[in-house]
């Protein structure tokens, strides 16, 4: 019977010797510890080279991309009108004086309105030092400036006395200028007919164009010759304007 007992509190001892106070085998545990592989250091890439030709051959692309997915007008015309009606306000250039007196004076003026022939329609005063102005010449002097857009046109002024044409022409807010409202005797309009355009675009893919010559001349040291050509800037035709009364 004592040797029983003895065997069984042996037994007893032995399995608690093995087990660790979570019921695993401590010396399992400092093998398995022991056997984990150490940590690489994990080393920054290295920065790709890029050749210049093929930074080069990407903005061509882009370019080339960025071009095809704006619809470009389809005349001269329809070019002029595209840039001009983002613009609510111009300066308006006309002659005050006569023979050697003569000099040029500019005025903001807000547009009216803008027809597709790209004639421009002010409203004014009849008394107004502009009107009497181009009643002793008529050709004039029109530019508009964005940030990134320039627009100079040359032509001709109608004064226009016609009440259905100012009616038409009349917005709320101008009653800021003309209390009287768009039945003022006073009030008239300045149309103006341009013969000539000239503009200077860098908006949108033509900019990026602009820009690509212009970082390439600089890198080359030779002199920019096109700038992006006919579509940054160009000089167009409109027509002559229409006789005056």
């Amino acid at each position: 019977m004592c040797n029983r007992t003895s065997a069984m509190k042996t037994s007893k001892s032995a399995s608690a010797a093995r087990k660790s106070p979570s019921g695993h085998s401590p010396t399992v545990s400092s093998s398995r510890s022991s056997t984990k592989k150490p940590v690489k250091a994990t080393s920054a890439k290295k920065p790709t080279k890029v050749s210049a030709k093929r930074a080069v051959s990407s903005v061509k692309k882009v370019v080339k991309k960025a071009s095809k997915a704006v619809a470009a007008p389809t005349n001269d015309k329809a070019r002029v009108y595209d840039l001009l009606r983002h613009f609510t306000t111009v300066m308006l250039i006309t002659t005050e004086g006569e023979g050697d007196k003569a000099t040029l004076r500019a005025r903001p003026m807000d547009i009216a309105k803008l027809d597709e022939d790209c004639t421009l329609t002010f409203l004014t005063g009849l008394d107004t030092a502009k009107v009497h102005e181009v009643k002793s010449d008529a050709a004039v002097y029109v530019v508009a400036q964005g940030r990134s857009v320039y627009v100079s046109l040359r032509g001709r002024v109608e004064v226009v006395r016609d009440r259905e044409r100012i009616h038409a022409a009349w917005k709320p807010v101008d009653k800021v200028y003309f209390p009287e409202g768009k039945d003022d005797p006073n009030l008239c309009l300045m149309v103006l007919h341009p013969d000539e355009a000239e503009f200077w675009d860098m908006t949108g893919p033509k900019g990026i164009r602009y820009l690509f010559e212009a970082a390439r001349a600089l890198f080359s040291g030779e002199r920019m010759q096109s700038g992006g050509g006919a579509e940054t800037h160009d000089r167009i035709e409109l027509g002559d304007g229409p006789a005056r009364d």
